[in-house]
């Protein structure tokens, strides 16, 4: 009986490691190639962050920081580029649209797809 408790303990965590060592192994992505970067708010310090402020303020806090026009940042686990420079904007969504082709969507979801007509 407790054999069976001290390997679901192990077990346990194992588990919580190897997901603490799979979110976290992204975190130096932007240190390791010299760019300044807002670095990644934990999931739980963002949920606590959340529960008292809104979004959007998170987001024009992060915006006003000084990292430059060109910085890196975390969506999750995922290293992302933040561009704030106009004119390199124009020169990557137009001129060198063929050399950066992984880019989120620019415009909404449908909020009502064909799916849900009835």
């Amino acid at each position: 009986m407790i054999e069976n408790v001290t390997w679901t303990i192990a077990g346990v965590i194992v588990v919580f490691a190897f997901i603490k060592w799979y979110l976290g192994r992204n975190d130096d992505y932007w240190e390791k190639r010299g760019v300044p970067y807002a670095p990644r708010i934990s999931y739980f310090g963002l949920l606590f962050k959340l529960a008292f402020n809104d979004i959007t303020d998170l987001l024009k806090d992060m915006a006003n920081k000084p990292f430059g026009k060109v910085f890196g940042s975390f969506e999750g686990s995922l290293p992302t580029v933040v561009v704030a420079e106009p004119e390199l904007l124009r020169d990557i969504l137009v001129k060198d649209f063929h050399i950066f082709p992984y880019r989120r969507p620019m415009t909404p979801p449908d909020p009502f797809p064909q799916t849900h007509q009835y």
